[in-house]
């Protein structure tokens, strides 16, 4: 019985292994392999190159990242080509071990079924598995505080009558969860809070005792603390400070990305409170919720023992507290629940034991809950062999599955499909005998056709701004877009040869330019030729109605020319298909203006405003409108607000200034 349980092990390792060699590239990756480049340069330097230590963009530096960093490192030793194949592989391994130490800290906590069970929930949950295909950051994370959490209860199981192997796997899994985020500082906090609460329980109070308790843990924390800084470049700069420092400036992490949840784009700083906890509930298998409903049935007899109270509730504070504290501190987060992955194998320990203690009583609706449990299971496992690799685009019943999530949530927040629709790409290319041909992309897809010899030139651009760059077909993948360009009659977007489907709705598109005469015109306006450009615009959008940016120039050519009416007449048409798109607003307002309508021209950059509070050109425009028009307290106002949002814009601290000055020449 041994050997088959280390052979399913083994088994369950291969399995992750294959699913993961069919991964894409995750929307991180590009940037944390790029940056474990420059960590592997500041050790080969022996710290004299410093690039690693400047990241004023990405802060990059505040981040251990251990195992991109290792991944990179094993690359270069063993002259390993495909960088993302081996990444891939690895994180499917860790991905393996939290499967293996959430096994290993059930059965500590409830016995073999409940670790059974436990492991089960977590490997037929979809996006826990398809953040093991890519996710360095957050999968090795979990892995380390799962392990970390394991090593707590066996260690304050016995104390300073721990052995060796449990003691060396204590300090292995906080330095290994410190090496990866700065947040890993928690584990050597929480295990002083629970060895103190462990003092009081066994009532040692003498300061012998104190003393014979304390100096194993001191030994630990310390040791665990130091090798997790062995590989993180920032930290090895100030050991003492800056790793408390990071800590500081991740939990106020200033990048903010707009986020599409319950049918509105927000930035991610101004997401609802309950963002993480939805976003749980509508994306966890219903097995896993279903089991949680049942663990108060668990704690309310297992409370009763008083053995069980302090390794409960253990398993209760690394579940729930990391998320109170985001939701009470307002934490930044965007992603889905990412963020806080690492609380999901603790979370589906806690389901485990609801489904063990029905299986304890004495029920004639015993069977029932087995039979409900497996058909439970049927409906993730079926979405994850239907849809691989895309798992991470799962949405369960409750939510109405993916279908319900389009237009309301983003469906593939981290362009896991991008691969999928490369290697579609490069078949109807095939087909089609196409040479030298010109691929974009809102994602970087260049990697999957590095081998591709057909595809001569590979370029980013954004959804909105597609039509403003030469390509011959661009992959485009439902993330990050207004709910209005997600609707039937609109995605996939006009010009769609290709798409990637999850249960049927379209998650990515590969679209074939139709036309290139925009481009002609775009040329044309660089020229000041703008009558001739606009003949050239009005033809493409009479043709392809989608083409947002032909709409835009052709605005603007108007505005050259002095054609005010056509321009906002343009505009407004752009906004009838495309409602609340920024730049049409924008221009809009400023047609308005130049056609003597100042107060509409007002509404209109506030309406802008209201829709993307972060449009810092808006505040300046705004600002100028209002005081031409003699709203000068009105005006300082405004550009106030821009400089909260970002301070040192200099078109905002420049006009600031200029209306300082005069007030002051007023004065004299």
């Amino acid at each position: 019985m041994k050997h088959l349980s280390y052979l399913i092990w083994i088994l369950l390792l291969g399995i992750f292994i294959r699913l993961s060699l069919d991964a894409g590239i995750s929307g991180d990756e590009y940037l944390h392999l790029n940056h474990s480049y420059d960590v592997i340069e500041y050790f080969k330097t022996l710290g004299k190159d410093r690039a690693a230590l400047h990241t004023p963009k990405t802060y990059l530096k505040y981040y251990g990242q251990s195992y991109d960093n290792a991944a990179t490192l094993i690359s270069e030793v063993f002259d390993i080509d495909d960088i993302f194949t081996l990444r891939h592989v690895m994180n499917a391994f860790a991905g393996w071990l939290i499967v293996v130490f959430t096994f290993l800290t059930a059965k500590k906590l409830a016995g073999k079924r409940a670790a059974v069970i436990a492991a089960i929930l977590l490997v037929v949950s979809p996006r826990f598995l398809g953040h093991t295909f890519n996710n360095l950051k957050d999968i090795p994370f979990a892995l380390g505080f799962i392990a970390s959490m394991f090593f707590i209860l066996k260690y304050l199981e016995k104390l300073k009558e721990s052995s060796k192997t449990v003691r060396a796997g204590l300090i292995a899994s906080i330095a290994f969860t410190l090496s990866i985020r700065p947040a890993g500082l928690l584990i050597i906090i929480y295990l002083w809070i629970f060895l103190a609460l462990r003092i009081v329980q066994l009532k040692k109070y003498s300061i012998t005792k104190l003393k014979e308790e304390i100096l194993p843990p001191l030994y630990i924390s310390v040791t665990g603390y130091f090798a997790g800084l062995l590989f993180w470049p920032y930290a090895l700069e100030n050991p003492l400070w800056h790793p408390i420092e990071s800590t500081i400036v991740m939990t106020d992490y200033y990048i903010t990305i707009r986020q599409l949840f319950e049918g509105t784009l927000y930035w991610s700083d101004q997401l609802p409170w309950y963002y993480l906890l939805k976003y749980i509930f509508i994306t966890i298998p219903v097995v896993v919720t279903f089991g949680l409903t049942l663990s108060p049935v668990y704690f309310a007899k297992a409370f009763k023992n008083k053995t069980k109270v302090l390794p409960l509730g253990i398993l209760l504070f690394f579940t729930f507290f990391p998320l109170l504290f985001i939701i009470l501190k307002d934490s930044n987060v965007y992603g889905g629940w990412r963020h806080i992955l690492f609380i999901y194998p603790p979370l589906v320990i806690i389901a485990a034991l609801g489904y063990n203690r029905v299986l304890e009583m004495k029920l004639s609706q015993k069977l029932t809950v087995i039979i409900v449990f497996f058909l439970m299971l049927a409906e993730p496992l079926i979405f994850m062999i239907k849809n691989h690799p895309l798992e991470i685009t799962y949405f369960n019943p409750l939510a109405g599955g993916i279908k319900s999530a389009k237009g309301n949530y983003e469906m593939d927040y981290y362009f896991h499909s991008t691969r999928r629709a490369a290697e579609k790409l490069k078949q109807y290319i095939s087909d089609h005998k196409e040479d030298s041909v010109i691929v974009a992309g809102n994602f970087n897809t260049a990697w999957f056709f590095r081998n591709f010899p057909q595809v001569k030139n590979n370029i980013y651009t954004p959804f909105y701004y597609k039509y403003a760059k030469d390509w011959d077909f661009n992959i485009i993948t439902a993330a990050y877009m207004q709910p209005y360009s997600l609707t039937p009659d609109v995605w996939p977007p006009e010009g769609t040869v290709l798409t990637v489907d999850v249960n049927g709705i379209p998650v990515c598109a590969v679209l074939k330019r139709q036309t290139k005469k925009d481009l002609e015109a775009y040329s044309l306006i660089e020229k000041e030729r703008y009558d001739t450009a606009a003949v050239l615009l009005e033809n493409v959008i009479k043709h392809y109605p989608e083409n947002e940016t032909a709409f835009i120039q052709l605005g603007k050519c108007y505005l050259k020319m002095g054609k005010y009416s056509e321009a906002k007449n343009i505009f407004e048409n752009c906004l009838e298909k495309m409602p609340a798109y920024e730049p049409a607003l924008y221009y809009k307002a400023e047609a308005e203006f130049n056609a003597g309508q100042t107060n509409e021209s007002i509404k209109t950059l506030k309406h802008l405003l209201k829709e993307n509070y972060k449009y810092l050109q808006a505040y300046v425009k705004l600002a100028e409108y209002l005081k031409k028009t003699e709203q000068s307290d009105e005006s300082v106002n405004v550009l106030k607000v821009c400089l909260k949002i970002k301070p040192g814009y200099r078109p905002a601290v420049k006009m600031l200034e200029e209306s300082d000055n005069k007030t002051d020449n007023n004065k004299q």
